[in-house]
């Protein structure tokens, strides 16, 4: 094919997929899962901030290649498959996160200010934090966002 798209840039080899796919799912979801009820604590909230930077990587490129290599030739059912399952660990991140924006809601916005102004490595993340206080009256209870995650799946069709 002419004109397919060189996705090399992003994986060398299949196994290297696979490998960041299960570092995804092994890893870095349990990881961020395991901060609930934590972010009040200054150092959790920063270590979660800097995991969720890495998850946007590693997912960001997974989703690309995986997306990317299923247009290539949409005939082609293991390419299609690849991208379930990353869309599948897409959905797994949001039901296993569901906590974030309400516990980040309840530190109220001066907190989290603080938190950012004094630690340069997440100050990136201000302006996600402004539009989450802006939106706050459209972020439901911790139970009720834990509930509508785990229909993301059916929600996203």
């Amino acid at each position: 094919m002419k004109n397919a798209w060189d996705l090399t840039a992003l994986y060398k080899k299949e196994e290297d997929f696979e490998s960041d796919l299960k570092t995804l799912k092994e890893t870095i979801i349990p990881e961020m899962a395991s901060y609930e009820g934590k972010l009040s604590n200054e150092e959790d909230f920063v270590k979660y901030l800097l995991l969720e930077k890495k998850m946007n990587k590693v997912l960001t490129k997974l989703y690309l290649y995986a997306s990317c290599s299923s247009d290539l030739n949409k005939k082609d059912i293991e390419r299609t498959k690849r991208l379930s399952r990353v869309q599948q660990s897409l959905y797994e991140l949001i039901a296993a996160t569901s906590f974030e924006s309400p516990e980040i809601l309840s530190l109220g916005e001066e907190k989290v200010k603080e938190f950012l102004s004094r630690h340069e490595e997440i100050a990136d993340f201000d302006y996600s934090f402004e539009k989450l206080f802006l939106d706050e009256s459209h972020v439901l209870s911790d139970k009720e966002e834990a509930l509508l995650s785990t229909h993301s799946p059916l929600l996203s069709e």
